[in-house]
């Protein structure tokens, strides 16, 4: 709705003077101000007045959308879902493709007979951009809680994915900030790629959140043309309730943040290749660095002196092929590579 009143914020909407042109002919109050800082539903004959509007009906309906029930509670009671979802998916251009369409294929000869080889089925095109919208996000969100619940676990990774991807383009394409940002994040962590409605950040995270918020309320106060009313210490009742959940919202996000800011690994079968490789990541970084600094055209006596030779085991060693130059690499480094600068002897 802030966009379609083109305000950045809902105190515009709220102020007495200037008077914004949706709030004409009501008397003055913090009418939007109650409902996005408290989460109080907005009064009937708010509702009413904004959609009746010029350009302003799409608000109400966005108001009224399933999505939002999605997120208050995993399965809810939803009648329409079957004729929704098929009007949705001819939208979108999705199928529903079942075992025997591909029998079907193969054996009319339309599709290659990929039975026999480990493949994946064609994955969907899931570009996030054509789901920005309620309908798209309701639509993603129901295909993957299917996908989990029949236990479809490449499709639902797929999916997953996607709603993060989603996620976060939503928060940037809708211009989200400050409280409402953090709310976002919260939501998308914890009720749309993954359902923990009970999820509490630990206390160091809680504490962080504090610290970060009170330093952007001394910056406010110290900068801001529009002075904070009142220091957070100093908040009671329903102001202090309201801080609480700006700490609350920014822990959250503080959280995921540092989840999604751990090293990245994958668990994998021993072989002797990586078993090999892993052992000596250290050492293969150093000579890597080193070489890469080679490459770009610094000279020996600027990169330091030789490193020891990767010692390989001779199994290893017997199997190593010169990985083919691309045509980047050629244009940079003159068809030379990694391969040749990172010096390995059999041991």
């Amino acid at each position: 709705m802030l966009a379609t009143a083109q305000v950045e914020n809902v105190q515009v909407l709220d102020r007495h003077s200037p008077r914004h042109p949706l709030m004409r002919g009501q008397s003055p109050g913090r009418r939007f101000e109650t409902v996005l800082l408290d989460g109080y539903t907005p009064p009937r004959e708010l509702r009413e007045h904004v959609a009746r509007q010029h350009g302003y009906a799409a608000t109400l309906s966005a108001y009224k959308h399933s999505i939002w029930d999605h997120l208050a509670v995993r399965t809810p009671h939803f009648p329409e879902r079957t004729a929704w979802l098929t009007r949705q998916l001819t939208r979108f251009q999705i199928l529903r493709v079942e075992p025997t369409d591909d029998t079907h294929g193969i054996e009319l000869g339309l599709v290659p007979d990929e039975r026999d080889q480990d493949l994946s089925p064609p994955p969907l095109e899931l570009q996030v951009k054509r789901f920005l919208s309620l309908d798209g996000l309701l639509l993603l969100l129901l295909l993957y809680r299917e996908a989990q619940d029949v236990g479809h676990r490449r499709q639902a990774a797929q999916l997953r994915e996607a709603l993060h991807r989603l996620g976060h383009e939503w928060a940037i394409h809708y211009r989200y900030q400050g409280e409402v940002k953090d709310t976002w994040r919260f939501l998308l962590e914890t009720r749309i790629v993954d359902w923990a409605p009970g999820f509490k950040p630990a206390a160091d995270a809680m504490q962080r959140a504090e610290q970060q918020l009170l330093r952007e309320y001394d910056f406010l106060a110290r900068y801001a043309p529009t002075k904070p009313r009142t220091p957070p210490a100093q908040l009671k009742g329903r102001g202090e309730r309201r801080w609480r959940r700006r700490v609350l919202m920014r822990a959250c996000s503080l959280h995921y943040e540092g989840v999604l800011g751990l090293a990245q690994f994958e668990y994998r079968d021993a072989t002797e290749t990586y078993a090999w490789l892993t052992a000596h990541r250290e050492q293969i970084h150093r000579h890597r660095t080193r070489a890469m600094e080679l490459l770009i055209g610094l000279d020996e006596l600027e990169v330091g002196a030789a490193l020891d030779p990767l010692v390989m085991p001779t199994s290893l060693y017997d199997e190593r092929r010169r990985p083919p130059v691309v045509d980047a690499e050629e244009h940079v480094f003159g068809g030379q590579n990694l391969f040749d600068l990172i010096p390995v002897r059999r041991g």
